[in-house]
């Protein structure tokens, strides 16, 4: 049974045979989920877009500590060749190196204790 409908047309649809408040809902339901996933889209774009621009950065602050880093280290190990070398003046040469490497084991040991308490872990 047809129901009249606007100008003289059943509210049927012309393809199924389904009542028109069936079509109006699926298309309703359709159109949700179409701007529903155009809305994720979108979320997903405006994500990583911030996350590049921290990613960047945090590679960028990377970069320049693993250089400042070897530039320490190099500087180190210069300034423990000239320890070496000046003590050798007194001492002979494994006199030196343990000398070196005494002060070296006590620097290390004096800084494994303070710098934790400049440096406390990240709570999550």
């Amino acid at each position: 049974m047809d129901l009249p409908g606007k100008n003289g047309h059943s509210q049927t649809d012309e393809v199924t045979g389904a009542p028109a408040s069936n079509l109006e809902w699926s298309e309703l339901v359709s159109r949700a989920v179409g701007d529903l996933s155009r809305i994720i889209k979108a979320e997903v774009r405006l994500l990583e877009l911030g996350l590049a621009g921290v990613v960047q950065a945090e590679m960028a602050r990377l970069i320049t500590a693993m250089v400042l880093g070897s530039l320490a280290i190099c500087a180190g190990i210069c300034l423990l060749a000239a320890l070496v070398l000046f003590l050798h003046q007194w001492l002979m040469w494994w006199g030196s190196f343990g000398v070196t490497g005494g002060i070296v084991l006590l620097l290390v040991a004096t800084l494994w204790v303070v710098l934790p308490r400049f440096n406390p872990p990240a709570e999550f």
